[in-house]
């Protein structure tokens, strides 16, 4: 590219030099934040006062980016607001989970979660981005896993019951992808992409009670995905698709002989 005549960066030039410092000085600014905590080890409320000091820092950075920003300069304001959310999460596991807090034990990470995905929700309407998606999507599914996961005392008689985990990652990932299949969140395919994902992930959290079942369940959606992927030539979803089919064959095989061995 030859230089322009009047002296001044190209614009492609100048948006390269804008992301890479903001990049840099977003790794530098966290290195240094870490490195101060690790080494005064403060308290629950003075690290919240921290993470609420990178929520605004964050959430003001993308803002300032602008919503015309070419699309170079858009993904740092997605990372921007991603780090906004996970910073926002922090303050609330600092603030809610202390022992000192009214909310504290283990119930209290459910309105963590509802209260960040909130946060991200209010972002992603403003940036339909992939990590809003992602910060929106992890949220909300956390928060119906702790709804549903059993407490610490069913482990002590064994193993605890998945089953309502299990469920919540299979349907939750299913609705998950029919929103993005029919197009009704942004990005869709990042939507049909983390349903997937997520939906072959669950009913393997059945496999401590029933591996045939399980695996039967894994293989039966990985072709229902397979097909979906298919119909619209999604290489990512029927790639993952795929897998899943494979492995959930290859699982169900092995455990069918394995209870024959055994019996």
């Amino acid at each position: 590219m030859q230089p322009s005549p009047t002296g001044v960066a190209e614009p492609s030039s100048r948006i390269s030099l804008i992301e890479i410092l903001g990049y840099l000085g977003i790794a530098g600014g966290l290195y240094g934040t870490f490195l101060v905590l690790s080494l005064q080890q403060p308290s629950q409320s003075t690290i919240g006062l921290v993470a609420l000091a990178l929520t605004v820092v964050f959430l003001l950075a993308g803002a300032a980016i602008g919503t015309d920003a070419p699309d170079r300069l858009s993904r740092l304001r997605s990372v921007c607001w991603y780090l906004s959310v996970q910073s926002f999460s922090s303050m609330l596991q600092a603030w809610m989970t202390s022992p000192t807090s009214l909310l504290g034990g283990f119930s209290s990470m459910f309105p963590v979660f509802l209260l960040t995905a909130l946060y991200a929700l209010g972002l992603w309407l403003f940036l339909g981005r992939l990590l809003q998606q992602l910060a929106f999507y992890g949220a909300a599914l956390s928060a119906l896993v702790v709804l549903v996961a059993p407490g610490p005392a069913s482990f002590v008689f064994g193993g605890p019951d998945l089953t309502g985990v299990a469920l919540v990652f299979w349907l939750g990932g299913a609705v998950w992808f029919v929103l993005g299949y029919v197009a009704r969140i942004r990005p869709p395919r990042a939507a049909m992409v983390l349903g997937v994902l997520t939906s072959i992930l669950g009913p393997f959290l059945f496999a401590p009670d029933s591996e045939e079942a399980a695996f039967l369940l894994v293989l039966a959606t990985s072709v229902a995905f397979l097909y979906f992927g298919g119909e619209i030539a999604d290489r990512a979803v029927t790639g993952i698709a795929a897998i899943g089919a494979v492995v959930g064959l290859v699982g169900f095989l092995v455990a069918i002989g394995v209870d024959d061995e055994a019996s």
